[in-house]
């Protein structure tokens, strides 16, 4: 760009709203120190509009539409699969009794004639929640975007970005609160208690993060209860009703703080890392709240569900929860984005969009749900 171009752009706007219409900036920009001299006498107000002007009539705008990679932690499902989901029915195992087949007695009876029926459980506690992500759109800002292909592009992708990065927001929020009420009601490992009735070493939560024999010691923790969870018990469940959960049916996750420190260990000095891999998991940075300082804490807040005749859920606090082990069809979210409306707005001349959303979430707490407790 030479001076003449240079001169001509800020001739057009920001001159004539700093100097007045009657002075410009000569092509060679020989008395441009006027202009300078003038933008440091302005007033806060004044160089709100020559920030305004300079923006609209120099700078290019740059749109920020990268896209959130919030993890919805493998509970989310499209929303038909949802529905089966919920519905799931879960069938108890049929009794056993000695048989007299190979035993009969003379004169005794063995037609009973009663109706043996399966026991069947659907009972599945459910929260749903419907919101709506507003924006408006100005008519004139339209009109400036449809200027050239890159405007139109750039008004889609921002239009676009900021309801999907929501939609995202919210599902990561959601699953959170999800896993949440799960670890409420989920089976607890107290890990700290187990560990000194096995190796006799007592530690606090922070001397455990930092200690090698215990994470390894955790790592086998994790690895014996994705074994143990496969065979029919009640012991992993709320105890209603027998279940079991297969290897590849089994979801993990891990505070972000306790896997860096525990894959360090467990790998830093092995050759053969499948050996002592816990298998597929996530992590997650906090749980529900993140709190006021730059590292997270161990604290979580975990919403329990509600029970009969209850109009508010009751809430708990569970502290040092570093993990959640849980079958995949204990706890799920979905959304559905039902329908988008419109209201234009003729005095100001703008439109609003209104985009309704229905969340919804379950926990079963008939299926695998352990909690790992650092205490």
């Amino acid at each position: 760009m030479n001076l003449k171009q240079i001169s001509t752009l800020i001739n057009e706007t920001i001159v004539p709203n700093t100097l007045g219409e009657g002075t410009t900036i000569a092509e060679d920009l020989s008395n441009i120190v006027d202009l300078g001299t003038a933008i440091a006498d302005l007033t806060a107000d004044d160089m709100k509009n020559f920030t305004k002007d300079f923006i609209v009539g120099i700078a290019k705008n740059f749109f920020d539409t990268r896209l959130y990679e919030g993890s919805d932690y493998g509970l989310f499902s499209d929303f038909q699969t949802y529905g089966g989901i919920v519905q799931r029915v879960k069938a108890s195992l049929l009794e056993t009794e000695d048989s007299p087949i190979w035993t009969l007695e003379n004169g005794t009876d063995y037609f009973d004639g009663v109706y043996r029926g399966v026991s069947t459980s659907n009972k599945i506690y459910t929260q749903d929640s419907i919101w709506k992500i507003a924006n408006s759109i100005p008519v004139e800002q339209f009109k400036q975007y449809f200027l050239s292909p890159e405007g139109v592009e750039q008004l889609i992708s921002l239009i676009e970005s900021t309801v999907e990065n929501t939609l995202r927001r919210n599902i990561h929020a959601l699953s959170k609160r999800t896993l949440c009420q799960l670890i409420g009601e989920a089976k607890q490992i107290h890990l700290l208690t187990q560990y000194a009735s096995e190796s006799g070493r007592t530690l606090t939560a922070q001397e455990a993060l930092l200690d090698k024999d215990f994470q390894l010691w955790l790592g086998v923790v994790i690895m014996r209860l994705r074994d143990m969870v496969t065979e029919y018990n009640e012991k992993y469940n709320d105890g209603t009703i027998e279940t079991f959960t297969p290897k590849e049916d089994t979801r993990v996750t891990i505070l972000s703080e306790v896997d860096k420190k525990m894959n360090f260990f467990m790998t830093s000095d092995v050759f053969h890392n499948d050996l002592v891999s816990i298998g597929k998991y996530n992590t997650i940075n906090f749980w529900q709240n993140q709190g006021t300082g730059l590292l997270p804490s161990l604290g979580v807040t975990a919403e329990i569900k509600l029970t009969d005749g209850e109009t508010q859920p009751t809430i708990t606090d569970l502290t040092n929860v570093i993990g959640v082990i849980y079958d995949k069809y204990s706890a799920g979210v979905t959304a559905r984005l039902d329908k988008v409306t419109a209201q234009y707005i003729a005095n100001g001349d703008y439109t609003n969009y209104f985009h309704h959303v229905a969340n919804r979430r379950f926990v079963d707490t008939r299926n695998t749900a352990i909690a790992l407790i650092l205490d």
